[in-house]
């Protein structure tokens, strides 16, 4: 029996194989899940890709469009209060992690030393929390000595994670 993979049945069709596999599973392609792959006879497929060219029937552009449509670019207003909320929640929960005994003058040295850095390097440069404010298995505090400066993608890629 002649039959396409996943990766060919895409290859063929000028498609990801994401989307060649929603369509799949929606039954808009001729295809046969076996176990966890999914597979085309190759006759079948290929009918398909010809009568949706001939008929200018294109359900990977039809989907593309209908997601799109679905997904409308939000405008900065409807962002804009969602934004605000965001940041003024994670400023009450800093400041709710201050203890009275912090030294502030050391925090904001921290912060004037992440700022100096990104001037210097030309690369952002964040504070960090080594231990998370909101973490899974424990909680720290915005104290001087639970502060770090790292580069912007060494803490993003950090991902509020804490390994002791």
């Amino acid at each position: 029996m002649d039959r396409y993979t996943l990766q060919q049945a895409a290859d063929s069709a000028l498609c990801h194989p994401d989307t060649l596999r929603k369509l799949a599973a929606a039954r808009e392609v001729p295809a046969t899940k076996i176990g966890r792959r999914w597979v085309f006879d190759r006759k079948q497929f290929d009918r398909w890709l010809r009568d949706r060219c001939l008929r200018g029937h294109d359900p990977v552009r039809e989907r593309y469009n209908r997601n799109r449509r679905l997904r409308r670019a939000e405008t900065r207003a409807e962002r804009l209060p969602r934004e605000l909320e965001y940041w003024a929640h994670y400023r009450a929960a800093k400041a709710m992690r201050v203890p009275k005994w912090a030294d502030r003058s050391a925090i904001l040295a921290i912060y004037r030393r992440a700022r100096a850095l990104t001037d210097e390097a030309g690369v952002t440069h964040h504070v960090d929390h080594i231990v998370p404010l909101h973490g899974l298995l424990v909680s720290g505090l915005h104290v001087e000595n639970n502060l770090q400066v790292l580069r912007k993608f060494d803490n993003q890629s950090k991902n509020n994670r804490w390994q002791p």
